[in-house]
């Protein structure tokens, strides 16, 4: 009986988590689109930002599927958030940066360390079991090479303000995007065999959807005609288009 129920908790939990992960396209296509449409707006000589960045975003993509898959990059950025989230929100990641697959390996301490001495934490932290989610998940919500990057492009357009500049900006921002949607899926697909595919298409939606919507917030310091507002405002409707396109076609009664 208990073996019965054990299997229906893991059946409905698989089935949330499909849910979620269904119900998170809608917003993760109307942000996109959203902040794709406000690139459109902004100039970048004879063509648009959206149009560079596009080129920048399809051309890591391609490169990241046929060529090459910068995977110690992809660790580094781990790395350095990781240990920004641990000093922002506690916690302990003592052992970060899967070798080889670029992925955050889990929390561990180091020989020596995180032991308990007569019923008590260490001074050099909580547990392992208790190190902040926060710390664990953050490499996947940030594209933290994007956010740098807009850092860069605010200080470089002081000093100099051309076409040029700003369509090598866009450029790298689409190569920085696609660069962490890219390596987060793959690092996700490594992890096949401890987590079911609803498991990892929901995560793998909530890190796109967190990711544009940071991409979204810094985007202004690299173009300052580039307008988050609007880009919430456009995925706001669309995501509830969408529903509604959904919902009338699964439950109109009209033949």
């Amino acid at each position: 009986m208990a073996k019965k129920s054990s299997t229906v908790r893991v059946a409905l939990a698989r089935f949330v988590k499909g849910s979620v992960g269904a119900l998170l396209i809608p917003p993760v296509v109307g942000l996109s689109t959203g902040l794709y449409e406000q690139l459109q707006a902004v100039p970048a000589g004879g063509r648009r930002a959206a149009y560079w960045f596009a080129w920048g975003l399809g051309g890591y993509i391609v490169t990241h599927l046929l060529l090459y898959r910068p995977k110690a990059l992809f660790g580094l950025n781990h790395a350095l958030l990781a240990r920004l989230a641990t000093w922002l929100f506690g916690g302990q990641v003592s052992t970060v940066g899967a070798e080889g697959e670029g992925g955050a390996a889990a929390s561990k301490p180091a020989k020596g360390r995180g032991k308990k001495s007569k019923g008590k934490d260490s001074d050099d932290g909580p547990a392992p079991e208790q190190a902040s989610t926060l710390v664990v998940i953050s490499p996947y919500l940030v594209p933290l090479y994007l956010v740098l990057l807009c850092i860069l492009a605010s200080l470089a357009t002081r000093f100099r303000h051309d076409w040029p500049l700003e369509a090598a900006i866009a450029v790298f921002l689409g190569v920085s995007l696609g660069f962490h949607i890219a390596m987060t899926g793959e690092d996700l697909q490594q992890h096949g065999d401890q987590f079911p595919i609803e498991t990892r298409l929901m995560a793998l939606a909530i890190s796109i959807l967190a990711s544009v919507s940071v991409a979204a917030a810094c985007l202004p310091w690299a173009f300052p005609d580039f307008s988050v507002g609007a880009v919430f405002g456009h995925a706001a409707s669309q995501t509830h288009d969408i529903y509604a396109s959904v919902f009338h076609a699964l439950f109109s009664s009209s033949p």
